[in-house]
């Protein structure tokens, strides 16, 4: 027992000495990690002063270097975070849950229930609501009521598609609703690196979550979108979190007011790494009116190939002041590029009022207007600024609204599809003829072969067309099995789509 005592003795003496000699050796290493409290503290000891500055003066600048400043800022010299609370509370009540679904069949003749879901903003009291097209694009073949919407309050709705846009990946959805709460859309172009943002979606089935985050960069192309014709992005990137299922939902600024649609992540998991991106709202502004007036994107284009890999040979050789700008590599016969006078070689430097300084940033904000609209472009040449007035035309050179492309004559409807034309950009990518289907009706004979919008069709029976009116001539000569070949996109090889010719009802 004694000699517990005396063990217990030796260790609590020999603690003692080693704190005491520890204090007096090293007497500043506590103090600098302690709250300001303890700085508060130190006000009243022996602080030497400094020749010319008041004791307060000194003590603030020793105070500079702990790490709990902010925690402990005075009153006098506080900084206010950003409270987001009424543009969450905003917000929330107008972004849906979003369910899409559709049965199918295998090629053994099963069905299946295929679906997806995401997040959608509702626009109007209306029960207009955008959302991703990838995100509907399931029962995007029905055209009908394979969507479904919930609201924040869990009122359930079916949805109808108004109209659809691959190439933005944006899509209108329509509920029959009154009064709803609904967002409005902010200047997108105004957004600066370091604004605070928040994403509201439904992440993992998790409802109406919001988190927070800020513009970490913009005009970002990701390839998100593939080898879909004339696609166009030109993403705002942020750090806010975004998970699968909050695609189509608000990003809004400390408003509440979007200023972009939750698109993507960059991702390596699958989740949420520390990159998303959202489609500006003064691109999806643009796509949506175009989808409630015309049923289709009006889009506008200059006719130009860019590159806007400036390096210092070409600054050399093409007498640039520096790296900016956009570098025009070709000009398309008749567009409007040829028209204004811009050539190859020229570096475009502004349109409008709004600096360019990457290609995707032009792509967004030319797709952003339409056939017939003005814009000025501002080009450098041969050491020299010029300026010229485009006036903007679509895709097969036209200056004018294009109404009456897509057919959808009763013998197409009887098969289940509509189609158009191709247009000279796709015409000279693949470098054939044929027709497009734009259209396909839930459960139509052309539906249960499993064809998808989007299919390029260059054979029927064997017989090579030219045009829709061709395709449509053929058609009608048809009575029994119909062999529709062509290829998508994705994936140019040869597919072959048989079915049984539906007859005139």
């Amino acid at each position: 027992m004694k000699s517990l005592i005396s063990i217990l003795l030796a260790a609590i003496l020999s603690s003692g000495l080693t704190v005491f000699f520890y204090s007096k050796r090293f007497p500043q290493k506590i103090l600098v990690r302690e709250p300001r409290a303890v700085f508060s503290d130190l006000r009243h000891s022996a602080v030497p002063e400094v020749e010319g500055e008041s004791y307060s003066d000194a003590a603030k600048d020793h105070e500079n270097v702990t790490s709990t400043e902010l925690a402990f800022e005075s009153k006098q010299n506080h900084v206010e975070l950003p409270n987001f609370r009424a543009a969450a509370q905003k917000s929330t009540a107008a972004v849906v849950f979003i369910k899409s679904t559709e049965i199918r069949t295998n090629r053994y003749g099963y069905e299946y229930l295929d679906h997806s879901s995401g997040s959608g903003v509702i626009l109007s009291a209306d029960g207009y609501i955008v959302t991703n097209h990838h995100v509907i694009e399931t029962g995007a073949t029905d055209l009908s009521s394979n969507i479904e919407v919930t609201l924040n309050s869990k009122e359930k709705y079916q949805a109808k598609i108004i109209g659809d846009d691959p190439s933005t990946d944006v899509a209108l959805l329509k509920i029959e609703a009154k009064d709803l709460p609904f967002l409005t859309f902010d200047n997108s172009d105004e957004l600066e690196i370091g604004d605070w943002v928040l994403a509201i979606g439904n992440p993992d089935k998790l409802r109406s979550t919001v988190t927070a985050g800020i513009v970490s960069a913009k005009g970002r192309n990701i390839n998100i979108l593939g080898d879909r014709d004339l696609s166009i992005e030109s993403f705002i990137q942020t750090d806010a979190v975004v998970n699968p299922g909050n695609s189509g939902g608000a990003l809004v600024n400390t408003s509440g007011a979007v200023v972009g649609i939750n698109t993507a992540i960059l991702t390596h998991t699958g989740n949420y790494e520390g990159y998303s991106f959202a489609i500006p709202s003064n691109l999806v502004k643009k796509v949506i009116e175009d989808l409630k007036q015309y049923g289709k994107t009006q889009r506008a284009f200059l006719g130009i190939t860019l590159n806007d890999d400036i390096d210092n040979q070409k600054v050399k050789d093409l007498q640039l002041p520096n790296h900016t700008g956009v570098l025009v590599e070709k000009v398309y016969e008749s567009s409007a590029a040829e028209d204004a006078g811009i050539q190859p070689g020229d570096v475009i430097l502004k349109m409008d009022q709004s600096v360019v300084t990457s290609n995707n940033e032009l792509h967004e904000k030319i797709g952003s207007k339409r056939p017939g609209d003005e814009v000025g472009i501002t080009f450098y040449r041969a050491g020299k600024t010029f300026q010229t007035l485009v006036k903007l035309k679509d895709i097969n050179n036209k200056t004018t609204i294009d109404n009456s492309n897509i057919h959808s004559e009763k013998i197409l409807v009887d098969q289940g599809f509509e189609i158009r034309d191709l247009n000279p950009y796709e015409k000279t990518r693949f470098k054939i003829n044929g027709v497009r289907v734009v259209g396909i009706y839930k459960g139509s004979v052309v539906d249960q072969c499993n064809m998808q919008t989007g299919y390029i069709i260059t054979q029927i029976n064997g017989q090579m067309i030219k045009d829709c009116a061709d395709f449509i001539k053929k058609l009608k000569n048809l009575s029994s099995v119909v062999d529709l070949t062509g290829f998508y996109d994705f994936d140019t090889s040869n597919s072959i789509y048989p079915y049984k010719f539906k007859k005139a009802s």
